[in-house]
């Protein structure tokens, strides 16, 4: 009697075991995308938090595409002249360098075939780089001294 009653825990306790996996694996990847929303001008951009290393070194690489209003943001502890490079890109993108919330540089219609051969660099020291799809700066009148506003997720 006592092995029937340890085997009809089995199932119970298999079940329980692999709805915390999934439980979990949900967890973790809710917490690896992390998206927020920026504000330039009118447009409302949902972007992708790229703050670790580890982030910001894959960056954009390897998707197809951005959506029209999406972005990458890098955010950096300290300001200073950043340099990116294209590496296994699919598509072309614009640039904002920002510091302390303001558009203090852009570059139009990066070219993903640059890959990693070519490097591009900010004039000034910036905080922040907001990577968009080609062609947002110029469909939306982006100026250089344009606030950028960070909103709550």
């Amino acid at each position: 009697m006592e092995k029937q009653q340890k085997r009809s825990y089995r199932p119970i306790i298999s079940f329980c075991i692999a709805l915390g996996i999934v439980v979990g694996v949900c967890f973790l990847v809710d917490q690896s995308i992390n998206t927020h929303h920026v504000k330039i001008g009118d447009q409302l951009i949902t972007v992708d938090i790229a703050e670790k290393t580890i982030d910001q070194e894959r960056g954009l690489s390897g998707r197809k595409d951005l959506c029209a209003d999406c972005g990458m943001l890098f955010i950096f502890t300290h300001k200073k002249q950043r340099t990116f490079w294209m590496n296994d890109m699919q598509f072309d993108i614009d640039v904002l360098w920002i510091s302390d919330e303001v558009i203090v540089g852009m570059q139009e219609n990066v070219s993903y075939e640059r890959q990693s051969q070519e490097i591009f660099s900010s004039q000034k020291p910036v905080d922040k780089v907001l990577e968009l799809p080609a062609g947002f700066i110029e469909k939306h009148k982006v100026i250089i001294g344009q606030k950028v506003e960070f909103l709550e997720k």
